[in-house]
């Protein structure tokens, strides 16, 4: 009644049809939390209004068959800590949404955006928060060299890029990438010597793993 709601998650709630601009979802400002994932939202875009939910720090929209390109006004979520729209094969990044959501919101921890279609954007496009912990990018036409802007973020533990058109350009690199737990380059046409980083990198997980087990 009051619209005051922090949470709403609806995972597996065999929801189906459009998502539309004026649905009352979005009059629930208060939101912090919003998991509809697994649901059959197909040939629905994401309407403009998602950016009216200020207060989201986790958003959840995986494996709902959206599609479209994404609105500007998702980077209005300047407090989002965690973004998961994997699995929405008809989504469409443009640069300037991408690169205004990275320069808004700087608490994002997690990024994981498998199967979206990121084609027009380049790595490079920037920047990270230094707060990432993850990022998952797979199978999005991602395209550009692998730098020191995301190998050199001081807390990432994941880095998953595999099936992407990746090359990998740092000549040199004064930090540490020890905190790297999980990193997938497969199938990413990588092509000449590893470079020594990432042979440190490697040794590093392979012996926390040796350590764990």
């Amino acid at each position: 009644m009051s619209g005051h709601v922090i949470g709403l998650d609806l995972t597996c709630g065999a929801l189906e049809g459009k998502v539309h601009p004026n649905s009352t979802l979005f009059h629930l400002t208060h939101l912090q939390t919003l998991n509809v994932a697994f649901n059959r939202f197909y040939g629905s875009q994401l309407p403009s209004q998602i950016g009216e939910l200020v207060s989201l720090t986790h958003l959840n929209l995986s494996n709902c068959e959206f599609e479209g390109d994404i609105p500007l006004q998702i980077s209005h979520l300047s407090k989002l800590q965690s973004l998961d729209l994997t699995f929405n094969d008809g989504l469409k990044w443009k640069e300037t949404s991408w690169k205004r959501l990275l320069q808004n919101a700087t608490s994002l921890r997690d990024i994981v955006l498998d199967s979206t279609d990121m084609s027009s954007i380049g790595l490079t496009t920037g920047p990270f928060s230094s707060s990432l912990l993850t990022l998952s990018l797979a199978k999005t036409g991602v395209s550009g060299d692998l730098t020191s802007h995301i190998l050199c973020l001081p807390n990432l533990q994941q880095l998953n890029l595999r099936d992407n058109n990746i090359g990998i350009h740092v000549p040199k690199l004064n930090c540490s990438t020890s905190l790297l737990s999980i990193l997938d380059l497969s199938y990413c046409g990588i092509q000449g010597p590893i470079p020594h980083f990432l042979w440190h990198t490697i040794t590093s997980m392979i012996q926390s793993r040796h350590q764990f087990l």
